[in-house]
């Protein structure tokens, strides 16, 4: 794997974050993302985020495409919301929101 040269103003580069490989920091939070975060994590909404909290998804593309997991948390609001997500095979990846979609039962297996 090639390391990525950071494109993003908190320091994780795009294509880490689209394919899953983004680590977990919170660099780059503010206050008021802290308590969006937060709000979020505890049933509040967020405009523009379309996953909850443990929300069943599958990852579209890169390394980890077709595979099932949960929504743990979310890392990132802009410029475009990424959160982590814990694959069923125990993996934790962090994945922006284009790169997910919502779990049918039909991924259940």
């Amino acid at each position: 794997m090639s390391a990525a040269t950071p494109d993003r103003e908190d320091g994780v580069a795009h294509d880490d974050v689209r394919h899953g490989t983004a680590g977990h920091g919170a660099s780059g939070r503010g206050a008021s993302d802290h308590d969006a975060f937060e709000r979020w994590q505890h049933g509040g909404r967020l405009e523009g985020v379309h996953f909850a909290p443990r929300a069943p998804v599958v990852v579209l593309e890169g390394d980890h495409a077709g595979r099932a997991g949960r929504v743990v948390s979310l890392q990132a609001l802009a410029p475009e919301p990424v959160y982590v997500v814990a694959l069923r095979d125990g993996d934790d990846v962090g994945v922006v929101q284009s790169g997910l979609r919502a779990a049918l039962p039909s991924d259940a297996g």
